[in-house]
């Protein structure tokens, strides 16, 4: 294995752990919201739930409608503003910029040196 297939693959382990990161961030602000417990029980399920089907219907490599180009760029982008989002509405500034600094240059990352998988 060479430098290059090397650091692809260490950049797709990164992706898939800010994936997990993302449904958990998601699901922890859903069942930290103070507006009942019938709606943390949505949100803390359902949010997760939705993001996770959209991304195997549009973005996950073996998606039936996989989205290309800017169209799979704009859902990566929307994931992750969302769990940036819950990660800064829990009080975590902190986390969400380390968050926000790993997915951008993982991004980079993916568009710099393009896979069959992305």
């Amino acid at each position: 294995m060479d430098n290059l297939t090397f650091g692809l693959a260490v950049n797709h382990a990164i992706r898939f752990v800010l994936e997990v990161i993302s449904i958990v961030a998601i699901g922890y602000w859903g069942f930290k919201l103070e507006k009942g417990v019938v709606l943390q029980y949505i949100m803390g399920i359902g949010a997760p739930l939705l993001i996770i089907v959209v991304w195997a219907m549009f973005g996950s490599p073996g998606a039936p409608y996989r989205l290309q180009g800017m169209f799979r760029l704009g859902l990566e982008l929307t994931i992750y503003s969302l769990a940036f989002g819950a990660i800064i509405a829990r009080k975590s500034l902190g986390w969400a910029i380390i968050f926000g600094v790993v997915v951008v240059i993982n991004t980079l990352f993916l568009y710099i040196f393009p896979s069959n998988d992305h």
